[in-house]
């Protein structure tokens, strides 16, 4: 069935082709998030953003994704993507890159059909 992950990784990569951004930027914790954008075969760069070691060496190993470590902070998972599109040299200025990023409110279940009910964001940014 169609998970909200699945239709944001999806309508992302749309975005981006529609937009004929630079780049994809999608934090992740578990690495989930990253790796269901990698499905959607994107033309443009994937970035994977986490703070969490584990997760970044997992994604390694999957199609165009290019694992990128950030400092944990206490700012939200699209104020750390945005910080990192910022000061990374990754991204000329100009550049227009679409951010996705979900995060669980505490306390969610994993099980939940709906995933990720807490903040859902596709977001274009230009630096």
């Amino acid at each position: 069935g169609v998970t909200v992950t699945g239709f944001r990784a999806n309508s992302a990569c749309r975005l981006a082709d529609a937009i004929h951004a630079d780049a994809i930027v999608a934090y992740s914790v578990s690495g989930d998030s990253a790796r269901t954008v990698a499905a959607h075969r994107p033309s443009e760069p994937l970035y994977a953003v986490s703070p969490f070691e584990p997760t970044l060496h997992t994604l390694n190993f999957s199609w165009s994704v290019q694992p990128c470590r950030i400092e944990m902070d206490n700012s939200g998972h699209l104020e750390s993507a945005e910080k990192f599109i910022d000061t990374s040299p990754l991204f000329q200025r100009g550049a227009a890159v679409i951010i996705t990023a979900g995060q669980k409110r505490s306390g969610q279940s994993q099980e939940d059909p709906l995933e990720t009910i807490g903040t859902n964001v596709i977001k274009v940014v230009k630096k």
